[in-house]
This record gives C-alpha cells, sequence and structure tokens, in this order.
C-alpha cells in the first residue's frame, strides 16, 4: 500500500501567448525517496530543472513555456512523479494553461462562427465575460459550453448588432456620412483568473449575413453592392463603408440636391479610398464631373483610375418618369437602391372593424352593422426591369432584406416597408427557357393605417 503523497502548493496557472522564460512550480512530499523527477510530454513547456528543494519537505521546479504563434488557447500540464518509502510510484500533476495571441485587427462578419477554447481542467478557476463597446457586459458562465469545451460567441454577438439607419429621418442634405454605431461593435472577452482580470480575445464584428468569406483585412471595408447602378436624379444616392472606427458610415445625398435644376444626367464614379475625407461636399458641385475616390492610399492620376478598373464604381444618373425606388440593406450589411424600372401597383388591403345592434325599420341611422372602424394595409407590387444574369444574382439582398423604404419619387415621401416574397429564384437566361426575365418584388407598409 502507498504511502507516500506529493501535494502541489502552486495554483494552476495560465500565461499570456508571449514565451515565459521563468515560471515556478512548488509541491510538497511527504514519505518519498529522492530522486523526484518532473516532466512534461507537451512540447512548449520545456526546459523544467530538476526538484530542488526549498524549505523542510517543500521542492520546486523552474520551466519555461514558448511562445503561442496561433489564435487557440492551450493547455498542458507538468508531472512530478518519483517512488515512495515503500517502493510504489506515486505522481501529480500541475496544469498550465496558455491564451493564443490576440486577434485585434481584423473584422469578423456576423455570421462567421467566433468560438473561444476553454480551459477543461483549469475552468472552475477563471471567469469570463464579454464586453460590449456600448458598455453591457455578458458573463459567459451563465452560456452553454459545446462538446469541444468552447463557448461560442456568436449567440451573445448576434443580439448587439444591428443597422440604426433611419432613411427617413435623413434631412440635412449635407452629404455628409451617416454613422450608424449599432452595425459594427467592438467585442472584448476579458478572463479573471486568480483575481488577475486580462484580455483574452477582441472582435470587431459587423452586420454581415452573406455567409460568404470576404477578405475584410483592409481598413476599410465597403459593403454596398447594388442590382442596378441605374439612379433618378430625385432619389437619395447611397453607399455604404465600415471603417475600424467601430462605426457603419453610410453616404446619403439628399433629394434636395440631388434635384438641383443644374443637374440633368451623367455619369457618376468613385474608387474606393482609405481617407473618407475626400468625399466631395454636395453632389450638385461635383456631379458633372467624375466623382473620384480613391482606394489605399495615394491620390491616382486619372490614367492609373482607368487602370484600377477592379475598384472602380461607375453609376448612372437620370432624368426619368419612374415613380418609385427601393432602399434596402444588402446581405453584406451595405445600403443599396433599386429603382423600378417595370409596372408597379399600389393595393389597400382593409381589415373591418364591426358590431351588430337592434336596427330599427323607422329610424334609418340605426343600422344592424355597423363598421366602426377599418384598418387600411398599402402594399405594392413593383416588377424590375428585364434583368442580366449577374444582375438576377444579386436579388437575394433584397428579396430577403429585412430592412427596405420605398421612396415615391413623385410625392417625395419614403414609406417603411416589408418584403413578402417568400423565396427567391435565382433566374437566368438558360434557366427560363432562353428568355429575357424579371422579377415581382412584393411589399407592404410596415405602419397600418387606421380609419374611423
Amino acid at each position: 500500500m502507498a504511502v507516500g503523497n506529493i501535494n502541489i502548493i502552486s495554483e494552476p496557472i495560465i500565461v499570456d501567448a508571449n514565451s515565459h522564460p521563468s515560471l515556478n512550480c512548488s509541491f510538497a512530499v511527504d514519505n518519498m525517496s529522492n530522486p523526484l523527477v518532473a516532466t512534461s510530454v507537451n512540447t512548449w513547456i520545456n526546459y523544467i530543472t530538476s526538484p530542488s528543494p526549498v524549505s523542510g519537505n517543500v521542492y520546486s521546479i523552474t520551466y519555461t513555456v514558448n511562445m503561442n504563434d496561433s489564435y487557440n488557447t492551450r493547455e498542458g500540464y507538468i508531472t512530478i512523479s518519483g517512488v515512495d518509502v515503500s517502493g510504489d510510484t506515486i505522481s501529480a500533476n500541475y496544469y498550465v494553461g496558455q491564451e493564443g495571441k490576440i486577434k485585434q485587427e481584423s473584422f469578423y462578419p456576423v455570421w462567421k462562427q467566433i468560438k473561444y477554447s476553454l480551459y477543461p481542467v483549469i475552468s472552475d478557476y477563471i471567469d469570463y465575460t464579454l464586453v460590449v463597446s456600448s458598455g453591457s457586459s455578458y458573463n459567459l458562465r451563465s452560456y452553454t459550453i459545446d462538446s469541444t469545451n468552447s463557448i461560442e460567441l456568436n449567440s451573445i454577438i448576434a443580439d448587439n448588432i444591428s443597422d440604426s439607419l433611419d432613411l427617413k429621418n435623413i434631412d440635412d442634405g449635407t452629404g455628409n456620412f451617416v454613422k450608424s454605431n449599432t452595425a459594427i461593435k467592438r467585442f472584448q472577452l476579458f478572463k479573471d483568473f486568480n483575481g488577475v482580470n486580462s484580455l483574452c480575445g477582441d472582435y470587431n464584428v459587423y452586420n454581415d449575413w452573406s455567409y460568404v468569406d470576404y477578405n475584410n483585412e483592409g481598413d476599410i471595408v465597403y459593403l454596398s453592392n447594388p442590382i442596378s447602378y441605374v439612379l433618378d436624379s430625385r432619389q437619395l444616392f447611397m453607399f455604404t463603408i465600415y471603417g475600424k472606427s467601430n462605426s457603419a458610415e453610410t453616404k446619403v445625398w439628399i433629394n434636395d440636391i440631388l434635384d438641383s435644376s443644374a443637374v440633368t444626367h451623367g455619369h457618376y464614379t468613385f474608387i474606393q479610398n482609405l481617407d473618407l475625407t475626400q468625399w466631395p461636399g454636395d453632389f450638385e458641385n461635383s456631379f458633372n464631373n467624375d466623382f473620384l475616390h480613391y482606394y489605399y492610399g495615394n491620390v491616382h492620376s486619372d490614367a492609373d483610375m482607368i487602370l484600377n478598373v477592379n475598384n472602380v464604381y461607375r453609376y448612372n444618373v437620370i432624368n426619368s418618369c419612374k415613380q418609385y425606388c427601393l432602399y434596402y440593406l444588402n446581405a453584406r450589411g451595405g445600403w443599396d437602391s433599386l429603382l423600378v424600372d417595370g409596372k408597379a401597383i399600389r393595393t389597400d388591403k382593409y381589415t373591418n372593424y364591426t358590431y351588430s345592434q337592434n336596427y330599427s325599420n323607422i329610424n334609418k341611422a340605426n343600422w344592424g352593422l355597423i363598421n366602426y372602424r377599418k384598418d387600411v394595409n398599402p402594399t405594392w407590387q413593383l416588377s424590375t426591369g428585364y434583368l442580366m444574369d449577374s444582375q438576377a444574382e444579386k436579388m437575394h439582398n433584397i428579396l430577403g432584406s429585412t430592412k427596405v423604404y420605398l421612396h415615391d419619387l413623385e410625392s417625395n415621401e419614403i414609406h417603411s416597408v416589408i418584403v413578402n416574397n417568400n423565396n427567391c429564384e435565382y433566374k437566368t437566361f438558360n434557366n427560363q427557357g432562353r428568355k429575357m426575365f424579371v422579377y415581382t418584388i412584393e411589399v407592404e407598409a410596415s405602419q397600418k393605417q387606421e380609419r374611423r
């Protein structure tokens, strides 16, 4: 029967992703014979010294931890072993955790899984808190840990991301960027280990539900991707850029500027740029010249601009007699517009509220059925013009959008609407029998009207 004992005195440790040249572990022994041995099967825990006495039956070892070049946490242990006075082998494990390196420079789309690996053995010693840039925080002990001993942070993050841009309330007409501070937020994961609070995860997450893994490593991410680059001179002209200032910025030119008598028709061109201050102050003064905005640093010449076609977006502004334009939040989280080029039909749907009473054949005002209220629900059927295959593959952006506005270009009223299409068919010239095709978009007003 074993009579010896090895008791680890030092509590488990978690170190950051950097290398650590000199760490210590203390332990006490009873009824053990020398020599004691300290080993580790983890290659990143190494250079372990032989156990040396500190005082009485207390021993100490020194070890090093290599740098962690991955973004994942890792956990290992050092085994202290020896033979007790009765000849039995005794061992005890000292656990060491190490954080992954913190990836602070990148954007994360909200759809993409963000998981943080916890420590299976040391987890009882740690409290994790996810802090949102808005100031709210979440204690992760209340969230379920999955079978890989990780927590999926998206379940918390998604509830904090939305787009707060309200097109019905934009009225400054300055052409400045309008910011939505809820469409991109910074989330920081902190751990409290043995009373020491430290950062172990840093994420900039934005409102992208496209499920496409775009390259978002730049300082600015351009998110607009319209179905058609044709604009009516009466409509709003908008596009969206996300910057690492933790805000979504949408450029909006207001109707009274676009509708200037000096503006008739023409093209409007821009190129992406890191410097948002280069945008012209208003649409009217820049309209008759190409609207240039350069991507990635230095201002280029016009010749360079022509060669850099992958970053050029050219809009055609026309004077039309179309009545409606749709503004919508696309799958990537950018604002786009679609001028309704085909047939447009408005229909008001009515819901009657009635009650019955005793009627009178003498008093004509005492009818038997009284209609005391009627709800009016405006709906529209909007047909696109003929689309190309490349345009049709973008239709899911509007049919699946959760934020859509309908601009009546004749009355200049903007209505918040809901798209009622239940599916999006990906039409092509070939799958439509080698015929040109259109889409019909069915929308209804978000706010019902009431008559009494």
